[in-house]
């Protein structure tokens, strides 16, 4: 959570969630974040971590979706962390554990006239189907979510195109 710059100029200052989402496959990098498409994500106190997000950004190569899903076993406790608090330095309040599996899907869009908006291709199978690792490390903690933590993260279209604003100049001053 952060607080957005100049939101204050608006009368009061104002916080938005960010989340990123970044698959490096087959020599591509897919990211997902906010400014170039939505988030949504669902975190318990402990035990499952969901994540998932959409790239529906025209100016990018191609539109995707991605899901992400981390569990624990039944009965894996993770180790209580200290990690800083606003107010009383550093407490026990994180817990972490190496011994998680994760599940990873990414799939193409493409554009619904009918819908819309981008769906799933159906023409094609997913680049990644259910992907699965052993090899995963999770961590919840510091608040405020001390309960299961809902957010989707969306961004207005005029904030997306401030955020980008300096990726455009750059690409008209180098000629692009």
């Amino acid at each position: 959570i952060r607080e957005l710059p100049f939101s204050f100029l608006m009368g009061k200052k104002k916080t938005e969630t960010l989340g990123l989402i970044g698959i490096h496959y087959q020599g591509t990098f897919y990211e997902i974040v906010p400014w170039t498409g939505e988030m949504q994500w669902e975190v318990a106190p402990w035990g499952r971590w969901e994540f998932r997000g959409r790239c529906t950004d025209k100016n990018g190569n191609c539109q995707f979706e991605a899901e992400v899903v981390a569990t624990t076993k039944d009965g894996v406790e993770g180790v209580l962390l200290r990690a800083p608090t606003k107010d009383e330095g550093m407490q026990y309040f994180c817990r972490d554990s190496g011994a998680g599996k994760v599940t990873l899907s990414l799939w193409l869009l493409e554009w619904d006239d009918d819908e819309g908006d981008y769906v799933r291709s159906c023409d094609k199978p997913p680049l990644i189907d259910r992907a699965q690792s052993s090899q995963c490390t999770v961590e919840v903690g510091g608040g405020p979510w001390w309960d299961v933590w809902r957010v989707s993260s969306k961004m207005s279209r005029p904030l997306k195109f401030m955020i980008r604003l300096p990726y455009i100049l750059r690409g008209i001053l180098a000629g692009r």
